[in-house]
């Protein structure tokens, strides 16, 4: 009954999930009202997307004979 009574939807009160000082705010509620659902989210690609190398399998177990490494060399020189 305790939490019954205090927890609500933070969809229903209007919250903006693309706020994180919004989120924030609502994640440190506690006692009198109690929000549940999705404080925050944001889009963006997924890791795999943001490095297509990982779509031929994990880096380790990928050839590395076959790499050229001279442009990353002269960086350093």
């Amino acid at each position: 009954d305790f939490y019954r009574a205090r927890v609500y939807k933070l969809e229903e009160a209007g919250h903006d999930p693309a706020d994180p000082r919004q989120a924030y705010d609502r994640a440190a509620e506690w006692e009198e009202r109690i929000p549940i659902g999705v404080f925050y989210r944001v889009e963006r690609p997924t890791y795999r997307e943001n490095f297509p190398v990982l779509g031929k399998g994990p880096l380790a177990r990928q050839r590395l004979d076959d790499i050229d490494i001279s442009r990353l060399m002269k960086e350093f020189a």
